[in-house]
């Protein structure tokens, strides 16, 4: 999750799991995939809420795909669907269709859609 100041929250990710307050995952035998993590006290200084989306990510999100391959918008969104490692990124799946909140008072929620539709592919 990315916090109101456009960070990693908690700190320490994406290097390590987290135990979320509420996280749902959804996997469909057409290849649809969804995933919603909700969790409370994120910081966010700004005294308002903060929109973040694949053009609009925060810096963190934004940092953990600058690499020489890919330096986007769109910035994707991953799930791990049915068939995914969690050990092997090949196996994941990406999308840009994603959105992600946090409120004033630090409730932030991170929504992922995968379909074809919205598959994310890398440059080559």
């Amino acid at each position: 999750m990315v916090d109101g100041n456009g960070e990693w929250w908690p700190k320490g990710w994406p290097d390590e799991f987290l135990t979320c307050g509420t996280e749902v995952a959804t996997y469909s035998k057409n290849g649809n995939a969804s995933l919603r993590v909700r969790l409370a006290g994120v910081p966010n200084d700004t005294g308002r809420a903060v929109n973040w989306g694949p053009y609009n990510p925060g810096q963190a999100w934004a940092d953990s795909y600058d690499v020489p391959v890919y330096m986007g918008p769109p910035y994707p969104c991953v799930l791990l669907g049915a068939d995914s490692d969690v050990n092997d990124p090949s196996t994941w799946i990406y999308t840009v269709n994603w959105h992600a909140t946090v409120t004033p008072s630090g409730v932030a929620t991170l929504t992922c859609i995968y379909s074809k539709k919205w598959e994310f592919q890398f440059p080559q």
